[in-house]
């Protein structure tokens, strides 16, 4: 059975900061993952990456199969919001209901 999320060698350098250094994962369909480490660690990168948001530096990155970059069918099945995105008078509930309108199985 394909993985949902399917992560080789990934790394991420910004310059001479390196986030993420060679990581590989695999996480099956249907489980449930935890991201723990301090700031820094690279956690947002690699959500940022795996949503297509970003690009990295080497390794490679399948979503169901796919690579999540300029990937309609990967893109339209995910959502990422980060927690430092803010929105005036936008509440939790107006979120869920705007992803349905671009998601149809949210």
């Amino acid at each position: 059975m394909t993985p949902a999320i399917s992560v080789s060698g990934l790394t991420r350098r910004y310059r001479d900061q390196v986030a993420l250094d060679n990581v590989t994962v695999e996480i099956e369909a249907g489980s449930i993952t935890g991201l723990l480490g301090r700031n820094g660690a690279g956690k947002t990168t690699l959500l940022r990456i795996l949503a297509g948001q970003e690009f990295p530096s080497s390794g490679s990155v399948r979503i169901f199969g796919d690579s999540p970059v300029e990937n309609e069918r990967v893109l339209r099945r995910m959502v990422f919001i980060r927690e430092d995105q803010s929105y005036p008078d936008f509440k939790v509930g107006h979120a869920l209901r705007a992803a349905s309108w671009f998601h149809p199985n949210w």
